[in-house]
This record gives C-alpha cells, structure tokens and sequence, in this order.
C-alpha cells in the first residue's frame, strides 16, 4: 500500500491553489473522508462528437427539467418540487464523482495533486484503504442501477398515451442512467488516480483546518463551522453545503 504515494510535499493553504488540477481530500470522521475533484477544461477535448453530443444533451436536459419547474400546470409544479426534493436527496458520493470527467473525453492523462491534512506513511495508507473500501460498494450498486433503470423504462410507455401529461417518470429514469453512468466512470478515474503512484502528487497540507473533536464540539454546530472554514480554505464557497450533506447521510447510515 505505501507504494501508492509516489512523492510527497508538506505545503500551507497558499500550496494549495498553486495547481488547477487537484483532489481535495477532506476528514468527515476518524473513519471517513470526503473527497473534491477540480480539473481545468483546458484538459477536455472539445473536437470530439461525443463530447459536444454530452454537453448538448446535458443543456437539453437542464432546459427540459427548467420548463417543467416554470409550468402553469399545477400536476407538473409538484411532481417538479417531489422529484426536486429526491435529486437533493442523492448520496454525495454520487455528486463528487459525477465531477470527474470520462477519461476518452480527455485529451490525455495528467498528474494530479491530490491534497489533504493526513500525514505520509501509516495515515495515508489507512485513508487509501477507506476510500478503495467505499469504491468497491459504490461500483456494483452504480452497474444494478442502470439495469434497473433501464428495465423499467418500457413500464412509462403508457404515460404517453395520455393526452396534456408529461412523462417526466421515463425523463427521471434517463436521467438517473446517465448520473450512474457518469459516476461509474468517475469512480473508475477516482480509484486509477487513488491507486497509480504515476498519476498523483500528494501533498500535505500543515495549517488544514481541525476536525472537530469527539463530544459537544462534534455538534451540528461544530460541523458546521469546520465545514465553513474549509470552504474558505479551499475557496470554495458550495464546499460547505457539500461537507454538511456527506456528514448528515453519514450519521442517518450510522443509525
């Protein structure tokens, strides 16, 4: 397992946004970590069909999911805020890795600094292991999704036969394939770049903002003011509402 890190440097937050390819790693628990992909654009390669073909879908798809939230139709604003509610509800796994992009769409394979406050040698280690562990019980249930997904398609076949109603069930279903899609091949670049020593730079990072302790600082108030403050590290406001999401789906899968 040591091999996994190739290199290794201990930098301060001013380290941090010195790459614009990078992989936050984030202490949710003595036992869990959050992680955060950033990649320049720069990486993508826009010349291919398949991937203007992915970006036009996903507008259509943003457009067709905007209409239905703005319809005068009573029946579509429900089933907007009820689906609305449930697309918030994902586990935030499944958010993280649909940040990564599928591989063939890039241009080529490039180095990623991969930061985090855990210290080289018997920590890391243990981080690796905790998050190939997480992999391994994502992959299978992403691949089970899709086949459900795609399997119950044909049962919304029938909506359309019915007059002023949208099939927003057989919209949902495509979306949902395409998400598991998308965060199975994220999960497989996660777990490339996690394990290939030739892909990552890892690079501790010393004046990392604390976790909270065990006992009353451990709080829905002390997790969220360490959520606020490494959003401010890292610069990212939107990181905060993602720390307090994966911190809440944890304790409700502890219980």
């Amino acid at each position: 397992m040591f091999g996994i890190i190739r290199r290794h440097i201990s930098i301060g937050r001013s380290g941090f946004f010195a790459r614009d390819h990078r992989l936050l790693l984030v202490p949710l628990s003595e036992q869990d970590v959050f992680f955060h992909y950033e990649y320049p654009h720069r990486l993508v390669n826009m010349d291919r069909r398949v991937v203007k073909l992915d970006r036009w879908m996903t507008r259509k798809a943003h457009g067709v999911w905007d209409r239905f939230g703005k319809s005068e139709n009573r029946v579509n604003r429900y089933l907007y805020g009820q689906v609305s509610k449930f697309v918030e509800n994902v586990p935030w796994e499944e958010e993280s890795l649909r940040r990564f992009p599928i591989e063939t769409h890039l241009h080529g394979v490039e180095t990623v600094a991969m930061y985090g406050p855990y210290q080289v040698g018997d920590e890391m280690q243990e981080v690796t292991a905790t998050l190939n562990k997480k992999l391994a019980v994502l992959e299978p249930q992403y691949k089970r999704q899709i086949a459900l997904c795609v399997a119950a398609m044909p049962l919304t076949i029938p909506i359309m036969l019915i007059p002023l109603v949208p099939n927003i069930p057989s919209f949902i279903l495509c979306y949902r394939v395409y998400c598991h899609y998308r965060s199975l091949h994220g999960l497989k670049m996660f777990k490339s770049i996690l394990n290939d020593k030739a892909r990552h730079t890892y690079m501790q990072l010393t004046d990392f903002p604390a976790m909270p302790c065990r006992g009353a600082g451990r709080g829905a108030d002390g997790m969220r003011r360490y959520s606020k403050r490494v959003a401010e590290y890292a610069g990212l406001p939107s990181l905060a509402t993602a720390l307090l999401k994966a911190d809440q789906q944890r304790h409700v899968t502890d219980t």
